[in-house]
């Protein structure tokens, strides 16, 4: 009485690349337990289907589940950190260790949407940087929706992942820093840089999420203060573990205590937050109010913009003055 009770296997790809990549999945599952694993494995590729069922519900209720389905912003925000690191020494290894760590992502974890996405935003952004070019953010976004557009058209017209990633995006590129320009007076350290740019994607991706899934947590701001600026350097230990368990699994499971420790803890907090009474609530929001929310968001933004301009523009003019007198 089982649907499907017989399976015939009509094609295999024995690509040396797949088997490299299941190889890479089972060091992961080898060396963490779940949910960790399979959490680890969401923030790098984006997928939320390993995640056990009751968990998944717990990552909804605390507004966690966006970083999973737009993953290719977590691989933004961890170039950019390998960047800042690097970029002290030398620019050419700053861009060349982003590279290799874009390069490594496309491989491990597939071609999926979101990495692509974050890969050609930013390579883009990379290769400027290197060059002393500057991309302007909402020209780069817009090149990497036109190419990832073109090469498949279905994500414009219902692909959610590719809206919500490149909502993200807005957030951490554009946002972020009008942001921090308006309201710090010298640049925040590495973490708070972090906390900063992963709550401007959050807030980017809200009106879209309460729209299409009809529900808020409300607990999301402080579930993002404490676990945000733990992902990247989650994502980049368990990216590490599955690459080194490929050819030394005894060292995978020494070296998995870390990207443990701190999935350990992303779960404890999941778990206690999801459980605070009133975290998530189901609210009616047609595209009319999204629509709305995103025009003043989106004003915000542009007032932001034009002081940040303003101000630039009456700095250069009292340096040109001063360059006179």
């Amino acid at each position: 009485s089982v649907t499907f009770a017989e399976i015939e296997v009509t094609g295999k790809n024995n690509s040396s690349v797949e088997v490299v990549r299941d190889r890479f999945f089972a060091s992961v599952y080898s060396s963490l337990p779940e949910p960790q694993a399979s959490l680890g494995l969401g923030f790098l590729v984006g997928v939320r289907t390993a995640l056990p069922e009751t968990f998944s519900d717990q990552m909804a209720a605390v507004g966690l589940t966006p970083i999973i389905s737009g993953s290719g912003y977590n691989l933004t925000i961890l170039v950019q950190a390998v960047r800042r690191i690097f970029a002290k020494r030398s620019a050419y290894q700053s861009v060349l260790f982003s590279f290799i760590l874009i390069g490594g992502f496309l491989l491990m974890t597939g071609w999926s949407p979101s990495i692509m996405r974050a890969a050609i935003v930013t390579g883009f952004s990379l290769i400027a940087w290197y060059y002393g070019r500057v991309f302007a953010p909402l020209l780069l976004i817009l090149l990497g929706a036109a190419i990832t557009g073109f090469i498949n058209p279905f994500y414009i017209w219902g692909d959610a992942g590719w809206y919500l990633s490149f909502l993200a995006f807005g957030g951490v590129l554009i946002l972020a820093p009008l942001f921090v320009a308006r309201f710090f007076k010298k640049k925040p350290n590495f973490l708070l840089m972090l906390l900063i740019e992963t709550s401007c994607a959050i807030i980017m991706t809200a009106p879209y999420i309460a729209w299409l899934f009809g529900k808020v947590s409300l607990i999301a701001p402080l579930a993002n203060m404490i676990v945000g600026p733990l992902i990247p350097f989650a994502m980049l230990f368990v990216f590490v573990v599955g690459l080194v368990g490929i050819f030394f699994p005894l060292l995978a499971l020494w070296l998995a205590v870390f990207p443990r420790a701190i999935l350990t803890f992303i779960v404890w907090v999941v778990e206690k937050l999801s459980a605070v009474l009133g975290a998530q609530i189901t609210v009616n929001v047609g595209w009319q109010v999204a629509a709305m929310l995103y025009t003043a968001l989106f004003s915000f933004i542009l007032l932001l913009w034009l002081r940040q301009r303003k101000l630039a523009v009456a700095k250069k003019a009292s340096q040109i003055d001063w360059n006179l007198v």
